[in-house]
């Protein structure tokens, strides 16, 4: 077999290895999107805020988060994996008078649709600064399909400039949810191995020790 025959036979056990590996990444939770970002389109004018409704002014910023898993097609329909630091736009927002800086990619499209199923959701991810330090962990990343926690609070992503320089934010009255270092947690309920319910209110004012145990 000659070299080039070998190399070509190479390429495809490779290409043949990632598709069947598609599945699994999948299943990983990894975005599979080609690793061109489409340009954000014309802004459009700032609207009004309706009735439990905030409009927070998008601005360029230095915020950075970690991207996501990205795949693309390189020499010879290889694959490339690429995770690259994304830039937000950024505004402030205040939440019962503390102040919060909320973020969202500096590309568009910007997504408020989704494909959505118990592994993966690809809706567009808001920033939000939860312990006001200018840093965004993945923990302080929530998917704009669902309803997030801004402070004591839960809010829906309601419009999104598709220029990028506005968004609009709606109250949600769905249960606190979101554990926020310092902050309330949401109530919970749980049955004791005496068959009592228990919830977190009840032992609100007391000291609570928790006994965190694993059978594995």
């Amino acid at each position: 077999m000659s070299q080039m025959s070998r190399s070509r036979l190479s390429d495809l056990i490779c290409a043949t290895t990632f598709v069947l590996a598609l599945p699994a990444l999948s299943l990983m939770g990894c975005q599979i999107q080609n690793v061109q970002a489409s340009a954000g389109a014309k802004p459009l004018p700032m609207p009004a805020a309706g009735k439990d409704e905030v409009v927070v002014k998008l601005q360029p910023s230095s915020l950075k988060r970690e991207g996501v898993l990205r795949i693309g097609k390189g020499w010879f329909g290889m694959p490339t994996f690429d995770r690259k630091d994304e830039v937000l736009v950024s505004g402030r927002i205040k939440v019962d008078g503390e102040n919060f800086e909320i973020g969202i990619p500096n590309v568009g499209p910007y997504l408020l649709t989704t494909e959505e199923d118990e592994y993966r959701n690809t809706s567009m991810r808001v920033s939000i600064d939860a312990d006001n330090n200018g840093e965004l962990p993945d923990h302080e990343s929530w998917f704009s399909s669902n309803p997030f926690r801004i402070g004591d609070r839960m809010f829906t992503v309601r419009a999104v400039d598709p220029g990028g320089t506005w968004m609009t934010l709606a109250k949600s009255d769905v249960p606190l949810a979101g554990v926020i270092l310092g902050r309330r947690c949401p109530d919970f309920e749980l049955w004791s191995t005496s068959g009592k319910k228990l919830t977190l209110s009840d032992y609100k004012g007391k000291y609570l020790l928790l006994d965190v145990w694993s059978m594995t």
